[in-house]
């Protein structure tokens, strides 16, 4: 199998920037029996993925100190994002400390880093006490340490003047603010609401100019005094009737939202049976706003072993007089737990410019990624071992068999 190179560059359309993951070699003992393959599928803003493929414990690792100049996007971000992040970070539910190493500001007030002195950086330091000291970074329960290269370009990026840059998943965008005044519910995004009955009820019972009311704490008040009526209390009002308590809109974006995203996966093939086996699969994806994490995650995996059966299994066959043979789920494949791996999933949002919630759709983000990318990997084993490419969906053992077969026969 000897060895394989992997070349590729993440394509950020949103900020135009090109991050070249560089040349790696896949190590001789990573190749399985037949090949490995690498599948890539990317939606609207992100048109690549960078990868390289890691090396076992205690194998030997092509690596070195990056030569030229030294960039905060590609070189030390990705450092800091898999180490320091998870609990000093953007993302970070519960932050230590309140620290975020992501904001040059935040970590320089704190004395966590300090431009052009790494001696007097509380994150190098920290980096280097041993595992066994609870203020060792990252903490030893569940991380792995830092390798003495990425210590030392960390010490190399500080001594230099520990440049930060913007990154585009992290840029605030400016959403059109949420309505707060009855007045300015009617003219918001250009929509016409349909006013309740109850509107000219709660105007009449304030005295007050519906431009003067404002909508806060569950309470309709008069802007600049204490004067105002809660909901429950408007509801009890006398001739306050359950028709002027109800009002129905929809409401209709100027512009669609553009979600998108990027799958990797990396499958083996078994030339002796055609049987491909997905072993790892990356996804990472822009909704705009996680509005429930764990229910997105569960939607996204749902697609994903969707667009897997599809890929791989899912076949309607008929016979020769035209009658469906695959008419039940005893002789129609679908994919099942164990034919998929534990998914890695995270999100790098960029709220939407276009509704008030800054959210975008998520429902087919699963399976538009992942039949692609499982398709391209299939396509990119069967080269690297047999000069094939293209085979059709589905990628049944029977089909990878013969195609494999046909490859080396030159039938």
């Amino acid at each position: 199998t000897g060895q394989g190179v992997v070349t590729k560059a993440l394509v950020d359309k949103a900020a135009g920037e090109v991050f070249d993951a560089g040349t790696r070699a896949v190590p001789a003992w990573r190749k399985p029996a037949l090949a490995l393959g690498l599948g890539l599928a990317a939606g609207a803003g992100l048109l690549a993925a960078s990868f390289n493929v890691g090396a076992a414990p205690g194998a030997q690792k092509p690596a070195g100190p990056v030569v030229g100049k030294l960039t905060y996007n590609k070189d030390v971000r990705p450092i800091l994002a898999d180490n320091c992040f998870p609990c000093h970070g953007p993302d970070s539910a519960a932050r230590k400390a309140g620290l975020r190493l992501d904001r040059l500001a935040d970590a320089r007030a704190k004395g966590a880093i300090v431009p052009g002195d790494p001696l007097a950086s509380e994150v190098l330091r920290r980096i280097r006490l041993p595992q066994s000291d609870a203020l060792t970074m990252p903490p030893a329960a569940g991380h792995k340490r830092l390798s003495a290269e990425q210590v030392a370009l960390l010490t190399r990026w500080i001594g230099e003047g520990a440049q930060y840059e913007q990154h585009w998943s992290y840029l605030a965008p400016k959403l059109p603010p949420i309505p707060t005044t009855l007045a300015s519910r009617g003219t918001r995004a250009g929509v016409s609401w349909v006013r309740s009955p109850i509107d000219a009820f709660v105007l009449a019972k304030l005295e007050a100019a519906i431009a003067d009311l404002v909508i806060a704490g569950g309470r309709i008040s008069v802007a600049g005094t204490d004067k105002g009526l809660s909901f429950p209390e408007i509801a009890a009002l006398p001739g306050a009737t359950p028709e002027m308590l109800t009002a129905n809109n929809e409401f209709v974006p100027p512009d669609a939202t553009y979600p998108n995203g990027t799958h990797v996966a990396e499958v083996e093939i078994d030339p002796a049976t055609g049987e491909t086996d997905i072993v790892n699969y990356v996804i990472v994806d822009d909704f705009g706003l996680s509005v429930n994490p764990l229910l997105l995650a569960g939607q996204v995996y749902g697609g994903v072993a969707q667009g897997v059966g599809q890929a791989l299994m899912e076949r309607t066959v008929y016979d020769k007089a035209g009658q469906l043979l695959s008419a039940s789920l005893m002789d129609y494949c679908m994919p099942r737990a164990d034919d998929l791996p534990s998914f890695q999933f995270s999100t790098r949002n960029v709220p939407s410019t276009t509704n008030p919630l800054g959210i975008k759709g998520a429902g087919e983000a699963g399976s538009i990624g992942s039949c692609p990318a499982v398709m391209n990997a299939v396509v990119d084993a069967l080269h690297r071992h047999c000069g094939v490419t293209h085979i059709d969906m589905p990628a049944t053992p029977e089909r990878v068999w013969t195609t494999i077969a046909q490859a080396q026969t030159g039938s």
